[in-house]
Order: structure tokens, then C-alpha cells, then sequence
């Protein structure tokens, strides 16, 4: 079906509207976007869909739902019964299911002799924090991006890390509080609740003062900025070296934390250069050559691109204008298009961490909706560059 635009619509609290489904909403429109509190996951709906959601929400049944539905919607041809089954399927299991997330806090104390661990000192800004590692292979998740922050200095710390690994479960432990429990297969996890610790650090910041971090690289240039979701492997990196390269500056590479009024801050990590991208950026970086590799597992081989001392400038916020998807693939030299901002917004839910309460997902749906969304497929570095030059350059 085709709707004439209307106004914005959202839900006029940040509490979560109650019912079988607890939720959020923002219209845009005719269009719904609804975060479900209970499974922290993000749906998306047409006006006729959203009719029958709002009304099994109130506990209506199925029938009564499908007599208002066709009351209110005469004209509208539903495709099959079978449809609306389907439909009411995955209401009632959105109703059962329970949020699998595990908070990782672990309660009791630990009992953990620190007294061998290797100790490192950060110097971010004006500020030193300690990283104390159980071991090498402990120490090789963090320290190899925040390496060219290291100082010595044998003073006391008003802040500190521990990171370790016992009973097949990596642990943290900020500055002495209760430890953080990870299974051995969560690496990843591990070190994105590090990098919001060192965003936290870098800004004076706490988790609930950011709207979302994205697994991004960002870059800015002539206080323009665009933000460049991505999964891992995607040329992330690769793209943000290059165009760091023609003038830009890399706001982060990876881990991109964005507060509720948009704007995307520094991270401070080192540019994580994966083998395949060597030869590719070896030209601009010509330390690179001769950089060792670190081994992060069989399969993964990564160098570095240290960034130096952060400047007052690194620490300015940046607005995000625009939103990049990027795919590398070596049989298509460069394909660039516009996304609808729908399709944008839910692309880049898959690359995002929202801090689950009511008022996060819906300062999201509010920022997103204002947000230009583009895609780039390419093999060709040049024609990359040369189409996100004329990218930034544009102001519709």
C-alpha cells in the first residue's frame, strides 16, 4: 500500500507502553518502528500491521482483532489466511520469549592473586589509568591498540582495569569493584564492555549517558562526518587509513560511541590492519612493511597503525551527517546507491549496541529518521575515495 507523508509521531514518554508486549514506538510515515523491552530486539511495521500489533498488545483476541481490522480497512485485500496466522505466530512468540542476554555480573568475590600480573599505563588526555593483564596472551586483546598511550609512571591511579582469565571464563574488575564474568568463546564481548570502560574514561562519561555504540569507523573532514557501519572484515579499516590518508581524520576505526544528541566521539584505539589489507594500504603507510604481525588467533593476523597523543581537537564531538554501508568485493570495481531511511535504519541496528531502557531506543528512532543512508560496493580504492570525496562534498 502506498500512505501520503504525515507528521512524526512518537510515543509521548520515554516509559515503555505497557500490555502484552511491552514496548516503544516512533511513526514515520505510516511506518513503525518498535523496540520490544522484554527482548531488547527492534521490529518493524506497516500502518496495517501495526493495527493488529496495537491491538493484541490491549489483549484482544484473534478474532476480535481481524472483525476491527477489516471495520476499519474495508478496501484492504488480505493475501491469505494463512498470513494473519503467521502473523499472530510471531506476536505470541515475541510474548513468550525471554530476554537470553546475560549481564555477565558476577556477584561473588573472587579470589585472585594479582601480585604477577603484567601493568601497563595509559595516558589518555590528561589522565593515566591502569591496565593490570594475568598473561601475554590476556594483554594481546587490549594493549597492542592502546600501546602508543603507554607511559611509565609509578604513582597511585585513581583508576584501574584487571583483565584475567581462570576456569575457562575471562573476568574484569574496575578499579576494585565486583568482577565481570565472559565465557571463553566472548572475546568480543570482553572487549566491547573494555572499549565503552576506555570511551567512559576518555569523555568523563557513564554507559547511560551514550544513546548507542556502532561497530564503525568514522571520519570527519570540513566538519562534516560520516559514519561507516560495517561487520568485521568489511574494509573498515582499510577505508578509514585510506581516507585518513587524503586529508580526513579517523574518529575511530571499530567502536564508534554516539550520544543522544548524534554526536559520534573519539575513540583512542590503534587501526587494526588485517593481512589481506597490507599490500592495499603498504603505499600510504610505508611502516607497515616492516610493522610485525600479531597473531589474534589462527586465522588473524593484524598490524597496527598507531595514532599518537590525542589533541583538544580529537576530543570535539562530531555530528553525524551521513551513513555509509560498505562491501568490498573484488568483482565490482565501485556501485554506489541511496537506501531508503528505513532499510538504512534497520542496517544499522545490525551493526549497533542501544543501552536497553525506554528513553535509548527512542532518542535512536528520533536521531535515525534525520540521517541520509548510502551503500558502496567496491574493489577499486580510487573510485572509492573519489565517491565518498563527492559524497561529503554534497549537501542535500
Amino acid at each position: 500500500m502506498t500512505f501520503k507523508q504525515n507528521q512524526l509521531t512518537v510515543t509521548n514518554s520515554n516509559d515503555t507502553i505497557p500490555g502484552r508486549i511491552p514496548h516503544v514506538y516512533y511513526e514515520y510515515r505510516k511506518n513503525y518502528l518498535i523496540w520490544v523491552e522484554k527482548q531488547n530486539d527492534y521490529l518493524r511495521m506497516n500502518e496495517p500491521a501495526w493495527f493488529m500489533f496495537e491491538h493484541y498488545n490491549m489483549g484482544k483476541s484473534e478474532d476480535e482483532i481481524i472483525s476491527l481490522f477489516i471495520k476499519h480497512y474495508p478496501n484492504y485485500k488480505i493475501k491469505s489466511a494463512s498470513d494473519i496466522k503467521n502473523f499472530f505466530r510471531t506476536l505470541h512468540e515475541i510474548e513468550k520469549k525471554e530476554n537470553c542476554e546475560n549481564q555477565h555480573i558476577n556477584q561473588v568475590e573472587l579470589s585472585i592473586d594479582t601480585k604477577y600480573f603484567i601493568r601497563r599505563i595509559y595516558r589518555i588526555g590528561k589522565k593515566q589509568v591502569m591496565f593490570a593483564y594475568q598473561d601475554d596472551m590476556v594483554e594481546e586483546i587490549i594493549h597492542p591498540l592502546f600501546r602508543s598511550h603507554e607511559m611509565h609512571y609509578d604513582g597511585i591511579y585513581k583508576h584501574s582495569v584487571t583483565v584475567g582469565f581462570t576456569n575457562n571464563h575471562y573476568f574484569i574488575r574496575y578499579s576494585g569493584k565486583d568482577y565481570e564474568i565472559y565465557g571463553k568463546d566472548e572475546t568480543h564481548q570482553l572487549k566491547g564492555k573494555l572499549f565503552m570502560f576506555m570511551a567512559n574514561f576518555t569523555h568523563n562519561k557513564k554507559e547511560h549517558d551514550w544513546m548507542m555504540t556502532c561497530h564503525a569507523a568514522a571520519v570527519t573532514k570540513n566538519n562534516k562526518t560520516l559514519l561507516i557501519p560495517a561487520g568485521s572484515g568489511s574494509g573498515k579499516t582499510t577505508l578509514a587509513a585510506l581516507l585518513q590518508s587524503q586529508g580526513y581524520s579517523v574518529i575511530s576505526d571499530d567502536f564508534v560511541p554516539i550520544c543522544f544528541d548524534g554526536m559520534a566521539h573519539y575513540f583512542p584505539a590503534a587501526l587494526s590492519v588485517k593481512s589481506g589489507a597490507v599490500n592495499v594500504l603498504k603505499s600510504y603507510y610505508p611502516d607497515l612493511i616492516t610493522t610485525p604481525y600479531l597473531y589474534l588467533s589462527t586465522e588473524k593476523l593484524v598490524k597496527y597503525i598507531e595514532r599518537g597523543s590525542m589533541s583538544d581537537e580529537d576530543l570535539v564531538p562530531r555530528q553525524v551527517h551521513k551513513v555509509l554501508f560498505i562491501n568490498y568485493d573484488p568483482k565490482v570495481p565501485c556501485k554506489f546507491q541511496k537506501l531508503s531511511r528505513f532499510d538504512g535504519i534497520f542496517e544499522i541496528l545490525e551493526h549497533s549496541y542501544i543501552v536497553p531502557n525506554a528513553r535509548n531506543p527512542l532518542a535512536f528512532f528520533q536521531w535515525s529518521t534525520k540521517i541520509q543512508y548510502y551503500a558502496l560496493t567496491y574493489s577499486d580504492p580510487e573510485k572509492m575515495i573519489e565517491k565518498i570525496n563527492s559524497l561529503m562534498e554534497d549537501d542535500k
